[in-house]
């Protein structure tokens, strides 16, 4: 039985805006590979030195809790009166508590963006950052293609001559060689490739970051 023609053009919008996405990070990839030749090892190193000066992610524990409790400052950071902070229930407390811990990812962040802009052939690691940018833009999610991956190989083995009239054999010629691994696809450049994946290290450290707020 014929599949209804809105299920086949559902089916065939998934896996071309998946497949746009690859092809559109393939392009820019091949673009900043020929743009960037090298890249200077001492601009590398600080920008390593910068993303592990990136705080860890930490779960509040009672004693820094308690810190923040006893500490006189505290209500007067939260806009509070002494007696207001006091009369506040636990819970609200420390919702206040992690919006204060908020402060620390900013000025994380300001001290990333120092030492970047500190560092030593700076340009190259912003050209490099730009990449990174544009690559982030297409918003690219590996659990959307393997989706796309999915539904190519359902396709190909319930309705052939679909298969054919969608876009799944580009599709499926395309996932044979394209994998996206630290941040990066498979066809970056050796020279690329250490720069991307320590921008996606900060990226993963701030995720972190704000994820023990919540």
């Amino acid at each position: 039985m014929a599949c209804p023609q809105a299920v086949l053009l559902a089916l065939r919008g998934a896996v071309q805006s998946e497949l746009d996405k690859a092809n559109a990070i393939m392009a820019l990839s091949s673009r900043f590979n020929q743009s960037l030749i090298e890249f200077p090892p001492s601009a590398l190193t600080a920008l390593i030195s910068a993303v592990d000066a990136i705080p860890l992610a930490a779960v509040l524990s009672v004693l820094d809790i308690a810190s923040y409790l006893l500490c006189p400052l505290t209500p007067l950071a939260l806009g509070l009166d002494l007696v207001d902070f006091e009369d506040l229930d636990p819970t609200a407390q420390l919702a206040g508590i992690k919006r204060m811990q908020a402060a620390l990812i900013v000025e994380a962040k300001k001290d990333f963006e120092i030492a970047i802009g500190n560092a030593p052939e700076v340009g190259a690691i912003q050209h490099v950052r730009a990449y990174t940018r544009e690559v982030s833009r297409t918003k690219f999610d590996i659990v959307s293609f393997a989706r796309a991956a999915f539904i190519t190989a359902s396709v190909a083995t319930i309705d052939p001559d679909e298969y054919l009239v969608g876009p799944y054999p580009e599709f499926a010629a395309l996932a044979e060689t394209f994998t996206m691994s630290g941040g990066f696809p498979s066809n970056i450049s050796e020279v690329l490739a250490p720069v991307v994946s320590e921008f996606a290290r900060a990226e993963s450290k701030f995720k972190a970051l704000k994820e023990a707020l919540l």
